[in-house]
């Protein structure tokens, strides 16, 4: 088994394949594509550590919204940011939607919580799912791929728009882009325009992925002592790094205020 830190979440040819396999590995179980490429990671011992760094990059949401009532999540996998959210964040509600009723049917495998009052997981299109919610979510998380990688209902503008008139007044979407993949400047154009412009791109801790943070309201705008004060009480809370996406921030807006070279 490899050492989870040099694994570096989907990549184009993880996305190529839509059967879920499970394979045990010395300490790890592992949700394979039916090309044999790893999906998603779970420790045995600790089932609800987020082991890929992409996907602790993606809780950098927590900096623009620590306090979410309600978070939305396209694409289950392994669940490992579902169950980090719903351990962790004990008032928020948690709605997960899953296209692929072969990756829901592993749930108990790899320890997905039951549905209860304050957790769902929703066989359907997350592309439908979004275009329901009118100002209804707090965050967005979006994590979704098909066979050619991302799901082209997930990267268009309409679906962009869909998403900035999902969110409350304060709410942030975060999108998972592969890396390799050739139409990430288009998609990053596309959120741009959703958002109005209110929108960082952070690279993931351990891969080429781009993770990108849209924001509506006034927390992208958070002035540097405050960011690092609330940066430094998630750390503390979580027990995960959220200082490189709180450097992008930073970076982000001394750009857009021309400060920096």
């Amino acid at each position: 088994m490899p050492d989870p830190e040099s694994l570096s979440g989907p990549t184009l040819s993880d996305a190529r394949a839509s059967k879920p396999i499970v394979v045990n590995a010395p300490g790890f179980l592992v949700m394979q594509l039916d090309d044999g490429n790893f999906q998603s990671l779970m420790r045995k011992s600790q089932p609800h550590r987020l082991e890929l760094g992409y996907t602790r990059t993606m809780m950098g949401f927590l900096l623009f919204n620590p306090h979410p009532k309600h978070i939305a999540m396209i694409g289950l996998g392994g669940g490992s940011m579902p169950k980090h959210c719903y351990r962790r964040l004990r008032d928020s509600s948690i709605t997960v939607v899953e296209i692929n009723p072969e990756v829901i049917a592993l749930r108990n495998r790899f320890h997905v919580p039951s549905d209860n009052q304050r957790f769902t997981v929703v066989c359907g299109d997350g592309a439908d799912y979004v275009a329901r919610q009118k100002s209804a979510l707090d965050v967005l998380i979006v994590d979704g791929f098909d066979t050619s990688g991302q799901a082209p209902q997930l990267c268009t503008q309409c679906f962009y728009d869909a998403c900035h008139a999902s969110l409350g007044d304060h709410g942030v979407m975060v999108v998972n882009i592969l890396g390799a993949d050739p139409g990430i400047e288009t998609y990053l154009a596309r959120i741009r325009h959703s958002f109005d412009g209110a929108v960082v791109v952070v690279p993931s801790e351990d891969c080429d992925n781009k993770i990108v943070f849209a924001v509506k309201g006034p927390a992208i705008g958070l002035p540097d002592s405050e960011l690092t004060v609330r940066t430094q009480a998630l750390e503390a809370q979580h027990g995960l790094k959220f200082q490189h996406v709180a450097a992008q921030l930073m970076n982000h807006r001394r750009a857009d205020a021309g400060d920096v070279e």
